[in-house]
């Protein structure tokens, strides 16, 4: 899921950012310290709402290009045999 979740967050990160900066501003906590949760909450808030609202909709197919959830993927396998320019593979022991 990174891979793909990265533009998202690329483009989605900015305001998310500014806003839990202005969040964390007042409290008397280590530069650091507040850098470090402001990078997490971002980073987890992010992550969530990709996978919940981004990458099986058109937004997701608009940024990566057409995802198929995996079950039905799998599904789609199982029911199709497997085939060769349109003709079915020889049996097995056949030597063609």
């Amino acid at each position: 899921m990174p891979c793909s979740a990265s533009y998202w967050l690329y483009l989605a990160r900015i305001p998310l950012i500014i806003y839990a900066q202005y969040w964390v501003r007042d409290y008397p906590l280590s530069p650091f310290l507040m850098f470090l949760i402001v990078c997490l909450v971002t980073s987890v808030l992010l992550l969530l709402s990709y996978q919940l609202f981004i990458r099986y909709t058109p937004i997701g197919t608009l940024l990566n290009g057409k995802r198929i959830r995996p079950h039905a993927a799998s599904d789609a396998m199982d029911a199709k045999p497997i085939t060769t320019a349109g003709r079915p593979q020889p049996a097995e022991g056949n030597v063609a």
